[in-house]
């Protein structure tokens, strides 16, 4: 299990209690953790395409994920539960749509701008 990874019956706990927050694109799917740092999970089904596909949008929303930890304002477990039209997406508009999805659940500071 990588350092990043949420692990089975935590990821069951964080969809059935965790709190979502839609995008264009992805949702967000999110509850606090007591281990002392943040969790991503990347759920991309066969409908966004092929493994290829699904890997490249992964690792955009894991650096999206490495990107925002220090800004995050506690330690969470994030699923993304990711949709087909996320892959025609442009990275600068996945990205601003990640931050804005974090702001809007409070994850982040209101003013806190990942480019800082």
């Amino acid at each position: 299990m990588s350092k990043d990874g949420v692990p089975g019956r935590e990821l069951n706990k964080t969809f059935k209690e965790g709190r979502r927050v839609k995008a264009q694109g992805f949702t967000l799917i999110f509850n606090p953790n007591q281990v002392g740092f943040s969790r991503l999970a990347v759920v991309a089904g066969r409908k966004l395409g092929l493994a290829v596909e699904r890997n490249r949008v992964r690792r955009r929303l894991r650096e999206l994920f490495r990107k925002s930890q220090s800004l995050l304002k506690d330690n969470f477990d994030i699923i993304v539960v990711v949709y087909p039209e996320l892959k025609e997406q442009a990275f600068q508009e996945t990205a601003g749509q990640w931050f804005g999805v974090l702001k809007k659940g409070g994850l982040i500071e209101k003013n806190s701008h990942w480019l800082d």
